[in-house]
C-alpha cells in the first residue's frame, strides 16, 4: 500500500490538485493553478483539465476548454455518476453544467443556497445525485469563531418534488473546533472520507472514514484515521475514489512533480466502501432507437 504518483501526463511543476474520479474510474478531472497551460496563462488561478484511463496509462491530461474553463479561477466542485454533468458553486449558490452530443449547455442553478465567509470551499455530490455534502464557515459552525477559517461539514437534501434542503450540519462527531476539509461521499451513499486539522494524526491535517448511521446525516460512526500509508507529516486531503474502491485518488505534497501532486493507493479492505453494482449502458427510444 504505497502512494505511487501519476506521472509527468497529470502532474507538473504547478500545483495540481483537488482530483475528481467518474464513477467507473475512467476519467480523471482535476485542477491546475497557474499553470501556463491554463486559457489564462500563468496568471490564470485554476483550470480543470481531464484524463482517460487507456488500458493502465493515464493518457496526458487535456484542458476541458471554453466554457468550463474561463481566464480566472475556475473550480469543478463535483462529477455526476454518467460523467455528463459538472457542479461547482459560484458565491452562495450551486450551478450545475450538463453535456449533450453538441457540448456544454449553459449553467443551470441547482437551488441549494448558503453563506460562506471562508476562502476555500469543497463539494460533493452523491452517487445517486440526491445529496451535495460541502464545506462552510458560518454563524451555523459548531464552534464559531470569525477569525479563523474553521469550515464545518454540511449536506442538502433533494426531496421527491426535486427541491432542495437547507444546509444540515453534519454534527459534533464529524466536526471540529478546527478546519474540515474535502469531503468525499463513496458511491455506497454511506461511507464518507474527509480531511480535517481538529482530530489527532500524522500530519497538519490528516483523512479520516466515517459511516452514516441509519437514515441520518447527523448520526454518524467514530472516524477512523486512515493511517500512514495514507497521511503523511504534510497536508492531505482531496481523496476520491471509484465505485470499485480498488484505488483511491488524492493529492500529496511529498517527493512529487510540483508543490502538490495527483497520487493514488491501493486501499486495503477495511478502508474501502460497501459494495455496488455500477451499470453502465445506454437508454433508446422504442419507436425511433
Amino acid at each position: 500500500f504505497v502512494k505511487e504518483n501519476l506521472g509527468p501526463a497529470i502532474n507538473t511543476p504547478a500545483h495540481d490538485l483537488m482530483p475528481r474520479i467518474t464513477a467507473d474510474g475512467r476519467n480523471l478531472y482535476f485542477g491546475r493553478e497557474y499553470y501556463e497551460g491554463n486559457l489564462g496563462g500563468k496568471e490564470d488561478g485554476e483550470d480543470f483539465f481531464v484524463s482517460t484511463l487507456e488500458g493502465t496509462e493515464w493518457s496526458p491530461a487535456q484542458n476541458m476548454g471554453s466554457p468550463v474553463n474561463t481566464t480566472g479561477i475556475d473550480n469543478i466542485a463535483s462529477v455526476s455518476t454518467d460523467n455528463n454533468t459538472v457542479l461547482y458553486a459560484d458565491g452562495s449558490k450551486f450551478w450545475s453544467r450538463s453535456r449533450s452530443e453538441t457540448g456544454w449547455a449553459e449553467p443551470q442553478e441547482v437551488g441549494v443556497s448558503f453563506v460562506n465567509e471562508a476562502k476555500h470551499f469543497e463539494a460533493c455530490l452523491s452517487a445517486d445525485g440526491k445529496a451535495i455534502l460541502f464545506t462552510l464557515k458560518n454563524s451555523s459552525n459548531l464552534f464559531y469563531n470569525k477569525d479563523e477559517e474553521d469550515r464545518d461539514l454540511y449536506v442538502s437534501t433533494q426531496d421527491q418534488n426535486g427541491g432542495w434542503s437547507a444546509p444540515i450540519n453534519l454534527g459534533s462527531t464529524v466536526n471540529t473546533r478546527l478546519d474540515e476539509v474535502s469531503p468525499f461521499l463513496a458511491a455506497d451513499g454511506r461511507t464518507l472520507y474527509y480531511s480535517t486539522y481538529g482530530k489527532p494524526g500524522y500530519g497538519s491535517a490528516d483523512i479520516f472514514m466515517t459511516k452514516r448511521i441509519g437514515n441520518s446525516w447527523t448520526r454518524w460512526s467514530e472516524p477512523v484515521n486512515l493511517g500512514p500509508e495514507i497521511n503523511s507529516t504534510g497536508f492531505d486531503a482531496y481523496y476520491v475514489l471509484p465505485a470499485s474502491g480498488n484505488y483511491a485518488y488524492m493529492v500529496s505534497s511529498l517527493d512529487g512533480y510540483g508543490n502538490t501532486d495527483v497520487v493514488r493507493i491501493k486501499l486495503a479492505e477495511e478502508l474501502k466502501p460497501e459494495p455496488v453494482v455500477l451499470v453502465h449502458g445506454k437508454t433508446l427510444d422504442a419507436k425511433t432507437k
